[in-house]
């Protein structure tokens, strides 16, 4: 990802709670995400994360990063989003976990 794309990125993140929803939308469909979970506070997590795959169009793909095993999210989605999406780990801890969730 260019220097560009992850600046517009990173301001489409930072005015996510105040933009108005279908500017948000058409901003973000535009990239794969990468939300890097560790420095949020934990119940921010999957409203946060919700909010930015309601954003993104088939084929695009959301990477979590988290600290610690994302499996109460995945059951989440197969409970909310069966058939939706593509759930891949990247890594699996101990430290860290990795997960791409692409959408169908």
């Amino acid at each position: 990802m260019n220097k560009d794309k992850i600046k517009k990125l990173k301001d489409i993140l930072e005015r996510a709670e105040s933009a108005d929803p279908e500017e948000l939308k058409k901003e973000v469909s535009e990239f794969s995400i990468e939300l890097d979970l560790r420095t949020m506070p934990p119940f921010e997590r999957h409203i946060k994360i919700f909010e930015i795959w309601d954003t993104l169009k088939p084929g695009k793909t959301m990477r979590i990063i988290n600290d610690h095993d994302p499996k109460p999210l995945h059951y989440q989605f197969e409970i909310e989003l069966p058939d939706t999406y593509i759930w891949n780990y990247r890594e699996n801890g101990p430290k860290d976990w990795v997960v791409d969730i692409t959408r169908k």
